[in-house]
């Protein structure tokens, strides 16, 4: 369990890199729907090369189709969620706008609650209040300092929208966790992601022209694509999906989304107080408190949690994976056999 909590904070901090550059763009007048939207591409075809090189897809078409349209769709709606998330951050106060955003970690957790069998205890449930409770105090004050004109009801929507487009893109990330016989690896998932980002970008270009990305792209706007993509390959190919499959094994894949939030959050909001020397209130270091508390306590719980047996229904759905089983169990038999499940 400690490694899948590695595993979660590494995902965090490459996604924060993500949010900086978001930040970097809104900062330094750069276009980050091009960003996102070419990093989408480059990332796509690179995907694609190393899932067919390394034979990292699944055996059946069907599966393949099945990975790629969840994907995709996943990858959509990170899209606009983006964008909506970009058009916020210009009212200056990027930590807020980041904090509200991230209150989307509540989606997968009640998905997996209600549809997947999540396993949940009073220590999850006071560990996720409290993430909750200081994402809620921080975006509490509404930004007073807009670097750009743009009406309160303007920003609500776009925050509203960036909210809810980041939790059903969340909501299918984790979806295929749960069911290791379609053998969705990590590299076919992110080419899935990273093709449905790349053709909203693509349609953006001409459908959506004030998004301003008919153009060519700026030098400064290259080393943010680059340095994108080295977070984003990083993340998905070795951090983000194998954390996901780990816990969805041990029906603990809801709690991951925030953590890695969590994660996140404390994180940019040092990022913003540090380098952007954003001004912050007693109700941000309060709910900058609660975050990291929850956190904290959401890792101790799933640390402490302990298993005698490797015959746990948990251990089932791993029969049907070619992929190493992710529990490993207090006496030492992970080996997966029908006897261990019977």
């Amino acid at each position: 369990m400690i490694f899948s909590i590695f595993l979660l904070f590494c995902s965090a901090v490459c996604g924060t890199v993500f949010t900086i550059l978001n930040s970097r763009c809104a900062k330094d007048g750069a276009n980050f729907n091009i960003v996102q939207g070419q990093n989408a591409g480059a990332m796509f075809l690179f995907s694609l090369l190393m899932a067919f090189f390394l034979h990292q897809y699944p055996d059946s078409l069907k599966n393949a189709l099945i990975v790629i349209a969840v994907h995709s769709l996943a990858g959509i709606f990170s899209f606009i969620s983006l964008v909506f998330m970009a058009t916020a951050m210009k009212t200056g106060h990027n930590g807020i706008t980041a904090a509200i955003v991230n209150a989307s970690l509540i989606f997968p957790c009640v998905t997996g609650v209600l549809f997947m069998g999540e396993v949940v205890n009073a220590g999850v449930i006071a560990a996720l209040t409290l993430i909750l409770t200081g994402i809620a105090v921080i975006g509490f004050e509404k930004p007073s300092s807009p670097t750009e004109k743009i009406s309160k009801r303007s920003w609500f929507i776009s925050v509203s929208m960036a909210l809810l487009c980041a939790g059903i893109s969340g909501c299918l990330n984790i979806v295929l966790s749960y069911f290791p016989e379609i053998q969705a690896q990590p590299i076919f998932r992110t080419a899935g992601n990273c093709l449905g980002g790349f053709c909203c970008y693509l349609l953006s270009i001409n459908m959506i022209p004030r998004l301003g990305m008919r153009r060519r792209t700026s030098r400064r706007e290259a080393v943010y694509i680059l340095i994108a993509f080295l977070s984003c390959t990083i993340s998905c190919y070795v951090f983000t999906y194998n954390a996901y499959d780990r816990l969805a094994a041990l029906k603990r894949a809801g709690i991951a989304l925030p953590l890695i939030v969590g994660f996140s959050t404390v994180i940019f909001m040092m990022y913003s107080i540090f380098f952007n020397r954003e001004k912050t209130s007693i109700s941000d270091w309060i709910g900058f408190g609660c975050i990291h508390g929850g956190t904290c306590f959401n890792c101790f719980m799933l640390n402490g949690e302990t298993y005698s047996e490797c015959d746990l229904w948990r251990c089932r759905p791993c029969l049907r994976s070619d992929r190493p089983c992710p529990l490993f169990c207090s006496d030492g038999n992970s080996e997966k056999t029908e006897e261990n499940v019977e």
